[in-house]
């Protein structure tokens, strides 16, 4: 009985196989070896235990290979683009995936990859390309771009910028013969309704979404409110689309009684799908389970859904696999698997009624640890919230499918259905927000990627070897392991012993997080211009990842996006007791915001530059803000400024400010500038940090915050050579990482994420 029961899921071996030669092909010295190795602990096995599920694992073995020579090539690849100097300018061709998106006075797309012109290979890191001039080429003929311009990669994404429309040109055309070129002509025409009514601009966004695949138009609290919510995964396309059209298709054919003529047209469905909505984790793990399954009865050889899902595993990973990290990929499959496996498992367990509540608790478990590893979050009861609102975005969709179509028609016909869209998303925010105010959404520490990845190889052997509720059970167990693993590291770290300042590693831009027992205050939260997911895709990660869930203070040393960018939302994310600003920072754009953040939550307001300093918990800052007016820089010469001392030991926050601030400080509060630790105003910029400053200030430690290859150049090595000639010793964030203090009475101890040397006479 065992044995048929595991020739049911012969693709599981493979799949899991070629996934850890992927997870550890870079950590591999001898790729052939360990796939030799593999094979004999197959052979071996099926030899001892006569069971041909063994058989499979030497398609494993070939995997583990296949792997690692991918991670040779991704190494080549890396090399090249740290080799690009900082103001490299090429010529790339980049797909058009996405729509132009308005951002301030440019506009931006977004590319999963991209090719320079010369190099033959096609270079898999996402793309930002950014035009600052002109109009982009928003024509739904274009499948390829020609720009040119100067290329930046940092670790996880290249940007590119276009500085005149003239550097910017077709490549490639497609024609209604493509799939692809009516989705991009559909998007095009539902985005054009945007300006006709404030229901259309909302419902508009939303039916390109989930009809097209279409989500980079959605505005970022739309997608917060559903991802809060716990129903973020049914917002975009994704192989709900797919399978409610499987479904219409196979319950059609069958009403008919021509099952067969159904099974062929969900065969070419699930060929044409990809082309359509473009080729995701959801969309091809869908289409690839709908054409196996419509093959299979085809050649009349039917195999179980679950065998379904890791074919879709295997054949996706081996066409893309770098997608085994990507968030889309584990949780499109990960709530597929709780779904089959685990779901099915429960549902023997409960009355006929309450068996959609089983399905939903499996998928929730498949993806509960995923969701805390990738997102920062968990949203107790999200099958339960899922179950509700499934109903509304089914409606949602049947009306976003027709709109797509009617806008070919009529713009006329399309509106009423856009803003009925509109309406019901309206409805569909307002469930997600009030489950989300009731508390069900908890942020958590992310657990460690092997052990995540550990415990669903372990849960999957578990599932296949014996499918019952007692299996079900188990493997429930064995995938929770890591979410709760990652709330008891991060309760043990939630308090530290010395004062302890952390300069955070988050690009170009300052987050300095200071602690003493249990209380925590954040100075500045980094950013990235447009881009309000950045709090919680790095600052959120970093500081959950230190036990950091409370926040005493968030202080804002003045409202650049490099500083400010990350605060408002991550006020909305965590308790936040206190907001310390200063009241020339109300009327910026960002510090507006943050302001209206602190009111939604409830933080205390303080302003900062009304009073000579503040205490948070046990930690006492003093304050310094310079008088305007300033000529230049008025933002960056009115940051505020803080100064920490106990005893011996003290520690200045300069912010961004610049020479002329520089001299109104020596002058008003000499005493004020100097300090034992000093973190460099301006991440090192030749404006600042002048000689007169340092002789006054005479630091022992300096800190410059940088992004890595920043489009600005800092540090500048006029100022290093200033601080070094001052007596400190220089450490970066961008050669070191995170860089931590551990200041006491005795001696200040410094420890880096990143023991890298620095170049010689640097420090």
């Amino acid at each position: 009985m065992r044995k048929d029961r595991d020739e049911l899921l012969p693709a599981a071996y493979p799949a899991l196989g070629f996934a850890l030669g992927l997870a550890t092909a870079d950590v591999i010295t001898a790729p052939f070896i360990a796939a030799a190795g593999l094979a004999a602990i197959a052979l071996l096995s099926a030899f001892l235990t006569g069971r041909t599920t063994s058989i499979p694992l030497l398609f494993a073995a070939a995997g583990f290979y296949s792997a690692a020579s991918w991670q040779d090539a991704r190494a080549v690849e890396r090399a090249w683009l740290d080799s690009l100097p900082a103001d490299r300018f090429v010529v790339a061709i980049v797909p058009v995936e996405g729509a132009w998106e308005a951002r301030g006075e440019g506009f931006t797309l977004r590319s999963r990859s991209f090719r320079v012109e010369g190099r033959g290979d096609r270079i898999e890191l996402p793309l930002r390309l950014t035009l600052w001039a002109g109009h982009p080429l928003d024509d739904p003929r274009i499948f390829s771009l020609r720009a040119e311009g100067h290329l930046r990669c940092g670790e996880e994404i290249c940007s590119m910028n276009v500085k005149s429309a003239e550097l910017l040109s077709a490549h490639s055309f497609s024609n209604r013969a493509d799939p692809g070129w009516w989705n991009r002509a559909a998007n095009h025409r539902l985005l054009s309704l945007t300006s006709s009514s404030p229901m259309a601009a909302r419902g508009a966004p939303q039916a390109a979404a989930l009809a097209l695949g279409r989500g980079e138009a959605l505005q970022y609290e739309v997608r917060e409110a559903y991802r809060r919510g716990g129903t973020y995964h049914l917002l975009v396309f994704s192989g709900m689309q797919i399978a409610f059209a499987a479904g219409m298709i196979s319950a059609v054919f069958r009403r008919l009684g021509r099952p067969r003529y159904g099974d062929w047209i969900l065969l070419g469905m699930a060929l044409l799908a990809p082309q359509f909505a473009g080729k995701d984790a959801s969309v091809t793990r869908s289409a690839l389970m709908i054409g196996v399954y419509a093959l299979s009865r085809i050649l009349g050889r039917p195999t179980p859904l679950a065998n379904l899902l890791f074919v879709a595993i295997l054949a996706r990973l081996i066409t893309s696999p770098a997608d085994l990290t990507d968030p889309g990929f584990a949780l499109t499959f990960g709530a597929t698997g709780g779904l089959i496996l685990i779901g099915r498992a429960f549902s023997e367990l409960v009355p006929r009624f309450l068996r959609p509540v089983a399905w939903g608790a499996g998928a929730e478990i498949g993806t509960a640890s995923l969701t805390a590893l990738f997102f920062h979050q968990v949203v107790i009861a999200g099958s339960l919230v899922t179950l509700a609102i499934s109903p509304l975005l089914t409606l949602m969709l049947a009306l976003s499918a027709i709109a797509s179509m009617l806008v070919f028609v009529s713009r006329d016909l399309a509106m009423p259905l856009v803003e009925l869209i509109g309406t019901l998303d309206t409805v569909a925010v307002g469930v997600n927000q009030f489950v989300a105010d009731l508390g069900a959404a908890t942020v958590v520490a992310a657990p460690h990627p092997l052990l995540v990845g550990l415990a669903f190889a372990i849960a999957v052997a578990v599932l296949t070897l014996r499918r019952s509720p007692a299996a079900g059970l188990a493997a429930s167990i064995i995938l929770l392991v890591p979410l709760l693993a990652g709330l008891v590291a991060a309760a043990s770290r939630s308090s530290v012993e010395a004062v302890t300042f952390e300069f955070l590693d988050v690009g170009q831009g300052d987050a300095i997080l200071v602690r003493e027992g249990k209380t925590a205050l954040l100075v500045d939260g980094g950013g990235r211009p447009h881009d309000p997911d950045f709090a919680r895709s790095v600052l959120l990660p970093l500081l959950l990842d230190r036990g950091v869930r409370k926040l005493d203070a968030v202080v804002l040393s003045h409202p650049d996006p490099d500083h400010c960018g990350g605060l408002p939302p991550l006020v909305d994310l965590l308790d936040v007791r206190e907001v310390w600003m200063s009241s020339r920072h109300l009327r910026f754009p960002c510090g507006g915001d943050l302001f209206d953040a602190a009111r939604r939550k409830g933080s205390d307001l303080v302003l900062a530059d009304r009073q000579a300093g503040r205490a948070a918990g046990s930690l006492f800052f003093r304050f310094h803000a310079a008088d305007p007016p300033f000529k230049q820089s008025f933002s960056n010469n009115t940051s505020l400024l803080l100064r920490w001392s106990r005893g011996r030991r003290s520690v200045l926050l300069m912010g961004d400010i610049e020479r002329a601030a520089e001299f109104k400080l020596l002058e008003n509060d000499p005493s004020f500038a100097s300090a034992e630790v000093l973190k460099v105003a301006h991440h090192g910029s030749s404006s600042s940090t002048s000689f007169p400053f340092l002789a006054v200030s005479e630091p022992r430690i300096a800190i410059i915050s940088a992004g890595r290859r920043n489009p600005y150049s800092h540090p500048s090595p006029e100022v290093e050579k200033r601080v070094r000639e001052a007596g400190a010793r220089i450490l970066r964030t961008d050669r070191n990482g995170s860089i931590r203090l551990h200041i006491t009475e005795r001696a200040v101890f410094v420890s880096v994420e990143i023991d890298k040397a620095a170049p010689a006479g640097s420090l």
